[in-house]
């Protein structure tokens, strides 16, 4: 069952402080970077049955790639859609739901680029408000509805 990805960001998800002991083993007391929040987080909320080294995909996209690029929360939701919308076409993909979700967020952020969102988004080098943002973005394309907002 599909449940909000956005709660488990509110929840902390991928917050070392935070972690069961099971989480602590599992991701060896490190925080998770943006990107590996929005994947391995949708991979629980969505129920999309990627295993462990699927997941590792998105360790390098933290931070913008590193050099404060496309953000990476941002390229962890284009990977959970592309495996969300796998039965699509790549040109389907891409036209139907890649580019308006990824319009209407340079719409209501003005950038997609880390450098320009973490200033405004990070608290403290904390970038959870942004994970949060496109966490709540990706489920509504996904269709998944917060309780609170039913």
């Amino acid at each position: 069952m599909k449940q909000s990805l956005a709660a488990l960001i509110d929840n902390n998800f991928g917050k070392a402080a935070f972690y069961t002991p099971e989480e602590n083993e599992k991701y060896g007391g490190a925080n998770m970077n943006c990107c590996e929040r929005i994947l391995y987080g949708a991979n629980i909320a969505y129920d999309l049955g990627m295993r462990e080294d699927d997941l590792r995909v998105s360790a390098a996209f933290g931070g913008g790639m590193g050099i404060g690029s496309t953000c990476g929360a941002i390229v962890g939701a284009l990977m959970v859609l592309s495996v969300v919308y796998r039965e699509k076409t790549k040109p389907a993909l891409k036209d139907e739901v890649v580019v308006p979700f990824l319009s209407r967020l340079r719409e209501e952020l003005s950038s997609l680029d880390c450098n320009v969102l973490k200033p405004q988004f990070a608290k403290e080098g904390d970038c959870t408000p942004m994970v949060r943002f496109v966490a709540a973005a990706l489920d509504r394309v996904v269709g998944v509805v917060e309780k609170a907002d039913a």
